[in-house]
């Protein structure tokens, strides 16, 4: 959902409580806790719902924000995909775990690695074409099977079947699945290059 000014009010106090208190909260404790009426809340959100989109959105631009300050001109694709893997698990990890266990109880789909108009696949696709461009990446990658297998993988973790299990150790994980991910797609001539960056990170 589009923010309207309006909610852009509150969202940043919605990312804060619901990451304090996690999603379970009722609209009547939202409105009490945000010190408004609960009519005020849906006459600026027409639902939960929507006001978890407007969170989980809120969050994800800020998530793409602290990428893209961190890619210097020069970085090639290995470089951007390796900073972006140490940011994303890290801000995730910030999330408390009531909040992330419950937008993966109720509202999954707005957290859906697999998901092609999701963030980060759209990210790893960009990247990939970039890779493939710049000869880094092999160019008989296989594109569509690529980009499925790693996000399905993420998919995996962050099911909230998985959480609990991968929660304390996520950006371990996530850093490690990258680099196989990266061994995968760099051509033969670029391995040595992005042994020696893995060394640097």
């Amino acid at each position: 959902m589009q923010e309207t000014a309006p909610e852009k009010k509150y969202v940043g106090e919605l990312f804060q409580l619901f990451v304090e208190r996690g999603m379970e909260l009722t609209m009547e404790q939202v409105a009490e806790r945000l010190h408004v009426t609960k009519k005020t809340l849906y006459n600026h959100f027409e639902s939960k719902r929507a006001m978890a989109d407007s969170v989980i959105s809120h969050f994800v631009a800020g998530l793409e924000r602290k990428i893209a300050v961190s890619f210097r001109p020069d970085d090639d694709a290995i470089m951007r995909l390796l900073k972006a893997g140490r940011i994303v698990p890290r801000e995730i990890a910030r999330l408390k775990f009531a909040f992330l266990n419950g937008i993966l109880g109720h509202y999954k789909e707005f957290f859906t690695f697999s998901d092609p108009s999701w963030f980060y696949y759209r990210m790893v696709r960009d990247n990939l074409l970039l890779g493939m461009k710049n000869g880094l990446y092999r160019k008989d990658a296989d594109m569509g099977a690529l980009l499925l297998s790693h996000t399905a993988v993420l998919d995996y973790m962050y099911d909230r079947d998985n959480i609990a299990r991968y929660y304390n150790h996520t950006r371990r994980y996530f850093a490690e699945f990258v680099k196989v991910y990266l061994f995968s797609v760099v051509n033969d001539d670029n391995r040595k290059l992005l042994s020696s960056y893995l060394e640097k990170v």
